[in-house]
């Protein structure tokens, strides 16, 4: 952050004479070393002001004079110029983003060297705000725009990784939410400064370099041994902790004590550390599992922690509804609503009560009903010859259902079979078994001809409740007669 900036117009000449009439406003910094505000680079880049500053490096905001675009320029400070390192990993980023095109990173348009020797190099202007500044301002996220952003963020880096680029230093200050058409949290990654391509790991690890933000670095990061992909998925799983739980899973009360953290202790729990939060528990395991100590016991790749992050919430969405589904789940419902499968008492006259209201509910149910189709002005038309008499550019199409019973009512006509027969072993009734036959051939389930053979006495067409209640006293002072209940 800048202090004592001040402002100050160009002088007319110089303007005139380097860029025409127009006069621009610029912004000052104190350390006049590594001023660049004001200057023109490589004739074409005019630089307004400075947008922020790290370790070795700058950030301008300049125009492209011949695009009149605005575009952000990062360079890198005039200290670092003596030490071959710092200008080695400098033009390591350029490098690494040149090599990367991908939607949500931030992309190289060009690169150069200024009048003192600062390499630079010109890149996407962002208007947004860092996840940082999101967390620092807003708190936590809610699991749907953690959802979205990380979901984002996977498929960066995975992009990265894809090409042979490690991150090596993700945290919230190098993600950007920025906003884009109608999304405001629409990702950009920056700052690939300590990126490692792959065929460089056996060098690096020779150097025994420990490079990165201690609250955001793997365990073997921190021991500065060789790194691959999964060390970027162990610091995408901190800033996951962070982004829902507002907390770092390790931080201590210095460098060491926090790498420490790192290496041997594990993240507490949600429902320990934020119980109030109630995150979701897919959540939970994602993150968990991507802060695994040992990088085997990771996510091998950033493809799988993509995968599970999409489907994290899928089981709570409710799917669409279904029409056709939903008259089923209606009528399944409405038929095991006139089913009543316990008599109130146990008798033979309420077994053969039970199952004759049950059979006349379920002839109602599946009854077929014609299915006519009218217009307003056509009602009077109910039948296919009237409709036919109509005008041929009026004329409706009436269809009726077939008179037989469908599958599932055959079905369903099957399972109150079973059902029934387990009513008649029951009571041992011989009445009740004819009953069923009788109201099965009357469903057109059982033909008419079998019935004779299938019945267990000679059928009876009538049953009222009088007669019933004779033949059960009757039956039950003779003990000879076979089939009765004792």
């Amino acid at each position: 952050m800048l202090i004592k900036q001040t402002l100050k117009f160009l002088p007319l000449g110089l303007d005139r004479g380097l860029l025409g009439s127009q006069a621009y406003r610029v912004k000052i910094p104190a350390n006049r070393q590594d001023l660049l505000v004001g200057q023109v680079l490589s004739k074409k880049y005019y630089v307004l002001s400075l947008l922020g500053q790290g370790g070795m490096n700058l950030v301008y905001k300049a125009k492209d004079l011949q695009t009149n675009k605005i575009v952000a320029v990062k360079a890198l400070r005039t200290d670092g110029l003596s030490d071959q390192s710092v200008v080695t990993r400098f033009q390591r980023e350029v490098q690494v983003l040149n090599r990367l095109n991908h939607p949500r990173i931030v992309g190289v348009h060009d690169y150069g060297t200024s009048k003192r020797g600062q390499p630079f190099f010109v890149m996407d202007y962002l208007e947004g705000k860092s996840l940082n500044q999101v967390l620092r301002k807003d708190g936590r996220l809610s699991v749907e725009r953690f959802q979205d952003v990380f979901v984002q963020v996977a498929a960066a880096i995975q992009h990265a990784h894809k090409h042979g680029a490690i991150h090596r230093d993700l945290k919230p200050g190098n993600i950007m939410l920025v906003k884009l058409g109608n999304t405001e949290d629409y990702v950009k990654i920056v700052d690939f400064g300590i990126a490692k391509l792959v065929e460089e790991a056996s060098k690096l690890t020779r150097m025994g370099e420990v490079w990165g933000s201690p609250i955001y670095m793997s365990p073997e990061q921190a021991t500065g041994i060789n790194t691959d992909e999964r060390t970027d998925i162990y610091s995408l799983g901190i800033v996951m902790y962070e982004a829902l739980t507002g907390e770092v899973p390790f931080l201590g009360k210095n460098y060491v004590e926090t790498l420490s953290k790192q290496i041997s202790e594990p993240p507490l729990p949600f429902d320990e550390l934020c119980p109030e939060f109630q995150i979701p528990r897919v959540f939970e395991r994602i993150i968990f599992k991507a802060l695994e100590k040992a990088p085997e016991a990771r996510y091998q790749t950033m493809t799988e922690l993509k995968h599970d992050l999409e489907r994290a919430l899928s089981a709570n969405r409710k799917a669409p509804v279904n029409q056709q589904a939903a008259r089923k789940n209606q009528q399944r419902t409405t038929i095991s609503e006139v089913i009543d499968f316990a008599p109130p008492e146990n008798s033979s006259m309420n077994i053969a009560q039970t199952i004759r209201s049950t059979f006349n509910k379920i002839k109602a149910i599946a009854q077929p009903q014609p299915e006519v189709k009218e217009s307003a002005k056509e009602s009077n038309f109910h039948t296919p010859i009237q409709a036919m008499r109509r005008p041929s550019h009026s004329r409706t199409v009436v269809r009726e259902k077939s008179n037989s019973l469908p599958i599932k009512e055959i079905k369903i006509t099957l399972m109150l079979l079973a059902i029934f027969v387990s009513f008649w072993a029951i009571s041992s009734n011989q009445y009740v078994a004819n009953f069923v036959i009788q109201s099965l051939v009357e469903m057109d389930v059982i033909p008419k001809s079998a019935q004779k053979d299938i019945q267990m006495q000679p059928p009876e067409n009538q049953y009222d409740q009088s007669q019933m209640q004779n033949q059960d006293s009757s039956q039950s002072q003779s003990s000879e007669k076979p089939g009765l209940l004792d």
